[in-house]
């Protein structure tokens, strides 16, 4: 028993951390062109029906990118979204892989 003890714990603490974390969360914030903020961090990156790449960027000024699912998905959405100027508005859900959020939804607002 001791040792089915000692071997439940060691697994434990193998366990990578993302598969700890591995639950979905929600974000909102204005949707930018990555590729644009990531070269140019304090750009405002406005996006538009043309961008390909896809980041989210929090009230607290922090910037998180998408993954390709993601980026296929937001350019999907961009298709819909009429030219009214100013920022574009989005509400994401997906897993956090370092900065890059693995989409599962997102929504335009």
């Amino acid at each position: 028993m001791k040792r089915l003890a000692l071997l439940l714990c060691t697994m434990v603490l193998l366990v990578p951390s993302g598969w700890a974390q591995g639950q979905a969360q929600t974000w909102s914030g204005a949707l930018v062109d990555a590729a644009c903020k990531q070269g140019e961090p304090n750009k405002k990156c406005s996006v538009a029906a043309t961008t390909i790449a896809f980041g989210l960027v929090l009230a607290d000024g922090k910037f998180l990118k998408f993954d390709e699912g993601g980026n296929a998905t937001a350019g999907k959405e961009m298709q819909k979204v009429e030219a009214k100027g100013g920022d574009v508005m989005a509400k994401v859900s997906g897993m956090l892989e370092g900065s890059t959020i693995k989409v599962e939804t997102l929504e335009i607002q």
